[in-house]
């Protein structure tokens, strides 16, 4: 029997997708960075108020999403399937280990400055900070999630739909994130 109209909605998603990687990937993003902002304001048990959102808060990491898994990912992905094409084992775990130490690091450190920078107004000294005190707690966290997801990222996910799959996780591994970098300092 099946849904005529949402099968044929579902084709022209995939078409528009499949079209325009960069710019799905991009809007995407930002839904997922702002999801998983407020998700750690949910969360997060030193949020002060009444209980409302900060949706301006969610918006700033929301941008962020357009940069890291929009035009990020996007190319990344594409520089690892040229680097080591193809799904053999050998190539899948080379492509984890090429992410987990030349893609994470930069990905971690920016988002913690841009934390401090963007979303909490602060100083560049205070982002220097916080990318030095948190760094290494983000990174371990990094090392746990996403070698396990990305054997099935560079395994089932054709390349063009990697960011769309790799941003429903990293909703949730932005949560995590945007609740380190908005930690107060102890």
């Amino acid at each position: 029997m099946g849904f005529p109209l949402a099968q044929a909605a579902a084709r022209r998603a995939v078409q528009f997708y499949n079209g325009n990687p960069l710019i799905s990937n991009s809007v995407s993003g930002i839904g997922l960075f702002f999801t998983g902002d407020l998700l750690a304001q949910k969360l997060d048990p030193d949020q002060k108020g009444d209980g409302r959102f900060d949706l301006t808060r969610a918006a700033k990491m929301g941008a962020l999403g357009i940069l890291l898994n929009g035009a990020g990912l996007h190319t990344w992905y594409k520089f690892v399937e040229r680097v080591f094409p193809g799904k053999s084992s050998t190539s899948i775990v080379n492509k984890i280990l090429l992410e987990q130490l030349l893609w994470a690091p930069p990905v971690l450190t920016t988002t913690l400055a841009y934390v401090s920078l963007v979303a909490k107004n602060e100083t560049a000294g205070h982002a220097a900070g916080n990318v030095s005190d948190k760094f290494s707690t983000a990174y371990v966290a990094d090392w746990k999630v996403w070698p396990a997801t990305n054997v099935i990222t560079y395994y089932l996910i054709p390349i063009n739909f990697r960011p769309l799959f790799v941003g429903g996780v990293q909703c949730f591994f932005q949560a995590y994130m945007s609740l380190l970098g908005h930690e107060s300092e102890k």
